[in-house]
């Protein structure tokens, strides 16, 4: 009799035990998998550098060729140069971009696909810098709030109403060469991208909601070889049920798109919002990932083609694009940063990115330099 109760209550501890691991074991994988609170594990990169701007950024770019240079534009109209190992003074600042009173603010930055020239696009005009000798060759009035460029040719793309795409490869005589219909759908400040293959083109718009009534923010999709809309993308989520959810940004459950983006070897293409990101494979179009509950601030996908990162207020997540899981946190010192801006250098072996920080009626702007070597 006292054998067979030991028996039993041998039994029955091997499965209190084979239960308890059970359920450490699902806490665990839950733990594990949960991307959305990665970051609380990881223990953040700190920049290897800082560049002070030392006013608010408005646009940030990387030179292609060498020389490597980080380039800055700031609310008061000027450009800086930077060289990467040089962070405590620029190496030249661009005085010259033309402007009104009205609107002076400098809101994009691009090097085209030679890596001669820097573009500076404010609401009013488009300028060209020769980045050899650092001096602007030529300015034109072309009034529009979006200004993209192509990393597959040399065009420029342009909305005022339509999109007008310009040749621009000879920096004193840019032409209009044809433009793409998009007067149902004019939204001024959301993004466009072009991708790296020169294939497509896509901008945020904003559609009215046939049962809601409201204005959805969605991507438009042209084929810039037939020249037509190929499709419109919405980033489907789940809206947050309870107050607690909500993005701080936006307390009502309203999606706000923050960012688009191609990777450079066409394979993906992305919108972020203030609650997530969603990741389409290309050429089908097809759903490769998706995450909600997150505010992405900004979105990039390294060249070398096996990561990508997306900024929240808890510092700059790094992502192994085959895993899709987080490997790393770029993170400076401060908690509630507004990144902005992030791209990867050329080589993906560094990252930059734009931070402002607001100090009484104006703001400090930097530019943080990170090493990810190793970290992948």
């Amino acid at each position: 009799m006292l054998e067979m109760k030991f028996k039993i209550g041998l039994l029955i501890g091997i499965v209190f035990f084979i239960i308890i691991g059970i359920f450490s074991y699902s806490l665990w994988y839950q733990w594990e998998e949960n991307q959305q609170t990665a970051h609380e594990r990881m223990k953040p990169h700190r920049p290897i550098a800082e560049f002070n701007h030392g006013n608010s950024i408005t646009a940030l770019t990387i030179s292609t060729k060498e020389p490597y240079y980080i380039v800055s534009a700031g609310e008061d109209n000027n450009i800086k140069v930077w060289l990467r190992d040089t962070p405590v003074n620029p190496v030249k600042v661009l005085t010259q971009h033309p402007r009104y009173d009205s609107n002076p603010r400098i809101h994009s930055l691009f090097v085209n696909t030679s890596g001669q020239w820097l573009i500076s696009k404010s609401f009013y005009f488009v300028a060209f810098w020769n980045l050899s000798t650092l001096e602007m060759e030529s300015d034109y009035e072309i009034p529009s709030s979006i200004g993209i460029v192509s990393p597959h040719e040399e065009l420029l793309a342009i909305e005022s109403g339509d999109i007008k795409i310009w040749d621009i490869s000879i920096p004193k005589e840019i032409k209009e060469l044809y433009t793409l219909s998009n007067k149902d759908n004019y939204n001024l400040y959301t993004s466009a991208k072009f991708s790296y293959d020169g294939r497509w083109l896509a901008k945020g718009i904003s559609l009215q909601d046939k049962t809601s009534n409201e204005q959805e923010e969605k991507v438009k999709i042209w084929d810039l070889n037939t020249k037509q809309v190929h499709m419109i993308l919405e980033r489907v989520y789940t809206k947050p049920d309870k107050e607690s959810d909500r993005s701080i940004f936006s307390p009502s459950n309203k999606q706000i798109i923050t960012s688009i983006a191609f990777s450079p070897d066409n394979r993906f293409f992305v919108i972020s919002t203030n609650f997530g990101f969603t990741i389409w494979s290309l050429p089908e179009w097809r759903i490769y990932h998706n995450l909600d509950g997150v505010y992405i601030m900004d979105f990039a996908f390294s060249s070398n083609r096996k990561v990508f990162a997306c900024a929240t207020i808890n510092g700059i997540m790094i992502w192994s694009i085959d895993e899709m899981k987080p490997i790393a946190l770029l993170k400076e010192n401060r908690d509630f940063t507004m990144y902005k801006d992030i791209m990867f250098t050329p080589d993906g072996k560094s990252m930059v990115c734009a931070v402002n920080t607001t100090i009484g009626d104006g703001a400090d702007g930097k530019i943080y330099l990170w090493d990810l070597e190793g970290i992948e």
